[in-house]
């Protein structure tokens, strides 16, 4: 018999190929250095420090007990991001294979594991490659839950994974909260309340952060025209979104950008037949 490898192979060693060749290239950014510096301080001193940030301190954790292990910070928080964005590139396949169908999962890993957004996540030592992992994460274990009426700890820990390494955590809750409630999913709103509860020492925390370390978002949502904004999710579908330059890659025009998601989103209902 004719050996074949599991469908999720060869996007993950691809996953992994991109997201490694992008964090030995890129050059490090201020938040990076940040990061780096605040995995270095002692216990309590970290603490107060996550404070003054704006954000949960789970990335900093990981990175501060990678640290002790004699890994340099900044290697410890990239490393984090990249086995982050190899493993949302696994869940996502999953997740598309529960909620789609059995052969739209090794295209919709194909898609993640290239997007120059999602590597761009996995190359940074920031909390993007972890959230991606968090939704994903969360994503296939709520199929899961669906097809197979699984306990709701499981969407519990990822939903709480997701609070505890960003802000945009407590949004993707609320979507899957509405979920639970518009699908009448009890075992959902239980689990939202669940991680919900894990997070209120933190939230606490959160509500006395300086509203100077979020300022940039709303000044960088202004700079963004009004067509962008609505246009935006679809723009960043396929892999030659705008994002391309972050990673110091041309980026092609938002006509062709449009094109490509277009294309993209043909792909995804072809491979749900």
């Amino acid at each position: 018999m004719r050996f074949r490898l599991p469908w999720w192979v060869l996007p993950a060693l691809l996953a992994l190929a991109l997201r490694l060749a992008a964090t030995l290239t890129l050059r490090p950014w201020h938040d990076e250095y940040f990061t780096a510096w605040a995995a270095g301080l002692p216990w309590s001193e970290l603490l107060a420090a996550l404070r003054w940030d704006s954000g949960p301190p789970l990335p900093y954790l990981l990175a501060k007990l990678l640290s002790l292990a004699g890994i340099p910070a900044l290697v410890a928080a990239r490393g984090l991001s990249v086995a982050a964005g190899v493993l949302a590139t696994l869940f996502v396949g999953l997740a598309a294979r529960r909620w789609v169908s059995a052969s739209a999962g090794p295209w919709a890993s194909w898609l993640f594991a290239l997007h120059p957004l999602a590597v761009m996540w996995a190359a940074e030592g920031r909390a993007y490659g972890l959230l991606s992992l968090a939704v994903a994460w969360s994503l296939w274990v709520l199929g899961e839950q669906e097809a197979q009426g699984r306990r709701w700890l499981g969407l519990a820990a990822a939903l709480g994974f997701g609070l505890y390494t960003h802000a945009l955590g407590l949004v993707w809750l609320l979507a899957v909260l509405a979920y639970g409630v518009l699908a009448r999913r009890t075992a959902v709103l239980w689990a939202s309340g669940a991680a919900v509860l894990s997070f209120l020492p933190w939230f606490f925390v959160m509500l006395q952060q300086p509203p100077e370390a979020v300022a940039w978002m709303a000044s960088s949502l202004r700079d963004v025209p009004a067509w962008a904004r609505w246009l935006g999710p679809l723009r960043l579908l396929p892999p030659l979104s705008g994002w391309a330059y972050t990673l110091e890659a041309p980026a092609v025009s938002g006509s062709w950008q449009l094109i490509a998601a277009v294309v993209s989103l043909v792909c995804l209902a072809l491979a749900r037949g």
